[in-house]
């Protein structure tokens, strides 16, 4: 074999250094041979394939390097953040993982929080349960590392241990503030090796103090069948509530996007209305009179059916069917840039070609869109699109998005920029570069995730001076990309909820064909429109407004040039008028007034404008 893994790093009887690619970030890292464990703390979690620069396989690519593994045990060694595990998969491929998962679990009542850790790592297999030791973050360790030095670990699997510890005379809100739903750092001493790690809370797992019927009545899901039973007699029996909203955003992902903003809203104007939350963590912090559901379970159905008002920036739960009483808002997620629906040239010959699947899948869209009573658009661009590519006969409610008001807030812009900057750690001279790419429909799938390939090398970005990248991913790929970072030089914030919070936090926006882009023109900021794909999406796909000649700034097409627009941004100034006209198609119906403007039609005005609202 060319190349060997074990104990010692990386050798070769032959080579004298070895190039590794990374299969989603395209980073790419020439190690010297022999490498020691100490020399590959520049391999960040995922998959490297080995490269052979002089020689080509019959189909073009680059040949690769076989790997002979000669230990059983994975390599340990640090990374960044985290101790880290590579080992050998498929000949030619470096996998690199944790070397620790720890998973917490917990439940809060009567003033004692009890924790359940379970730590699995390749390291842990000779070991006995005296030999381990557990350290927390310094900012907790007050609360934890008093518990964590005296726990009695159990055995679990032949890589695993577990333990529980109770915590008591410890407040409610501080098990918020300092343990639910934040990243906690944790050292494991395993024998004489410190192995290190971050985890965030399970949410989803936690019991709040309280009624533990009340927790699973929210939580639980329920079995197929019985949803639908219980949703049937829901509405069969129970009459609609007339001053209940229930809020979705995403899928359920985040409590986010307009939906938030007009949950907001109502909640500071009206101290009578009944909130819920549909959250696949139940446990956010939520506003008062509001109640968090999880999709799936007997509340998430109870309230779909009861709630008079139904808001949403995507689609529902499953067997949704809307009350003749009940209004649904349906707020979208952005002005289209690219094209959606059937303007996307989705004609009925395109459906035999992509199959019995796709054509199920539109059937159902069509399905849902005849239920919106009203949508949401911005501008009258999006009210036309929206209306050819979704035949939407509902009300189209042209008043600006709820999520913006607050970004001709100039109060709310500069705290903003103050507080997501300190709390990210940037440094106040560096240039702040927001990356919010959209999805692909062709995204190549791994055991059924859509994969996000990183069309940049971040070896270069590492080497900028005072650029910080911050990478915000849709959220249909928002957990395809590794996050391990480069301190501040690129941090991904996939997992932040509003991605208008990192407006004001940022100088330039780099962006392909997201509906990010009107809502940041709002902020006359320069826009880079960065996509290596640029001409082959342009004639597969398309735009509502041409890119190359009206967009917001410059279309770049190669990582060489993206660096050096984002090196000086002087060049700004040659865009001010497209940018501005550009503005001000998208920005035609703001008023900072959107929340205002819709609740009270939605509330006080007369009955919806039906149409009819179908694909065909």
């Amino acid at each position: 074999m060319s190349v060997l893994l074990g104990h010692d790093g990386i050798s070769s009887e032959s080579l004298t250094s070895l190039t590794l690619a990374h299969l989603e970030t395209h980073t790419r890292v020439t190690l010297a041979l022999p490498a020691s464990p100490q020399d590959l703390g520049v391999l960040r979690q995922g998959a490297w394939r080995t490269v052979h620069p002089t020689e080509k396989t019959k189909n073009g690519h680059e040949a690769s390097y076989e790997i002979e593994q000669t230990s059983l045990e994975p390599l340990l060694f640090d990374g960044p953040d985290e101790s880290l595990v590579a080992y050998v998969a498929n000949h030619h491929w470096i996998a690199v993982d944790s070397a620790l998962h720890i998973v917490l679990s917990g439940r809060y009542e009567n003033g004692q929080l009890q924790l359940s850790l379970q730590a699995t790592g390749p390291h842990m297999s000779q070991q006995p349960e005296s030999h381990i030791g557990l350290r927390s973050t310094p900012a907790i360790e007050s609360v934890l590392n008093p518990q964590l030095s005296n726990v009695t670990w159990q055995r679990i699997g032949a890589h695993g241990f577990s333990t529980t510890l109770s915590i008591p005379n410890i407040a409610s809100q501080q098990v918020i503030d300092d343990i639910l739903n934040r990243t906690m750092s944790f050292e494991l001493t395993v024998g004489d090796q410190h192995v290190r790690t971050h985890t965030k809370f399970s949410g989803v797992k936690f019991i709040p103090q309280g009624s533990t019927v009340s927790w699973q009545w929210r939580y639980r899901k329920l079995p197929k069948l019985l949803k639908k039973v219980a949703y049937r007699f829901t509405r069969a029996f129970l009459p609609v509530q007339h001053n209940t909203y229930f809020f979705q955003s995403y899928l359920a992902r985040a409590l986010s996007d307009s939906p938030r903003a007009l949950y907001e809203y109502v909640a500071a104007h009206d101290a009578n209305a009944r909130l819920v939350w549909s959250l696949n963590d139940i446990n956010v912090p939520v506003l008062p009179n509001t109640t968090t559901v999880r999709p799936g379970s007997l509340a998430h159905y109870y309230y779909l059916a009861r709630a008079k008002y139904v808001i949403s920036n995507t689609g529902l739960a499953d067997g949704f069917e809307k009350r003749p009483s009940q209004i649904h808002l349906q707020t979208w997620h952005g002005s289209p840039v690219k094209r959606v629906g059937r303007d996307k040239g989705l004609d009925d010959s395109q459906r035999k070609v992509r199959g019995a699947g796709e054509t199920k899948k539109l059937t159902g869209f069509a399905r849902r869109v005849s239920m919106w009573d009203y949508l949401i658009a911005a501008n009258s661009l999006s009210a036309k699109a929206f209306s050819t590519a979704w035949r939407f006969g509902g009300e189209m409610l042209c008043m600006g998005y709820p999520r913006n008001d607050a970004l001709l807030d100039a109060a709310w812009v500069a705290e903003k920029r103050a507080t997501v900057r300190r709390e990210l750690g940037i440094p106040n001279d560096h240039t702040v570069a927001l990356w919010a790419p959209t999805w692909t429909d062709d995204a190549r799938k791994v055991a059924g995730r859509r994969l996000f390939t990183l069309p940049i090398d971040l070896n270069d970005v590492a080497q900028t001076e005072k650029l910080t990248i911050l990478v915000k991913l849709h959220y249909l790929v928002a957990d395809s990309l590794d996050d391990s970072g480069l301190g501040i030089k690129f941090i991904n914030v996939s997992d932040w909820d509003d991605v208008n919070d990192l407006f004001p936090a940022s100088d330039v926006l780099i962006s392909d064909f997201s509906g990010v882009i009107p809502d940041y023109a709002l902020t006359n900021k320069p826009v880079i429109i960065y996509s290596p794909d640029f001409d082959k999406y342009m004639s597969t796909r398309g735009t509502y407004v041409d890119l190359e000649t009206a967009g917001p700034g410059p279309v770049v097409r190669t990582q060489s040039e993206l660096l050096e627009r984002l090196a000086n941004l002087d060049w700004q100034s040659e865009f001010t008028e497209q940018r501005e006209a550009f503005a001000a198609i998208y920005r035609e119906y703001e008023t900072g007034h959107a929340c205002e403007s819709i609740i009270h039609r939605i509330v006080n005005g007369p009955a919806p404008q039906r149409g009819e609202s179908r694909f065909n």
